[in-house]
């Protein structure tokens, strides 16, 4: 048994590990199931960074090839 959080309120749950095809599955306390999909945290992700980043190797790599912009 785990407490997890569902809707922003702590849930005990049941944890069944599946090592066969390398998952688990969730069920409430009267044995009904949940989708684990639900209990997956959203990545992050800072597109200003990968942007910067993006855009400087584009530029080195033409200078790299004889071209110029």
């Amino acid at each position: 048994m785990i407490t997890t959080i569902k809707d922003g309120q702590e849930v005990k749950m049941f944890v069944e590990a599946v090592p066969r095809y390398s998952q688990i599955n969730l069920y409430q306390e009267n044995g009904k199931p949940e989708k684990r999909e639900q209990f997956l945290k959203e990545p992050k992700i800072d597109l200003s960074l990968n942007q910067g980043k993006g855009q400087s190797k584009g530029k080195e790599m033409a200078e790299s090839q004889g071209m110029s912009v």
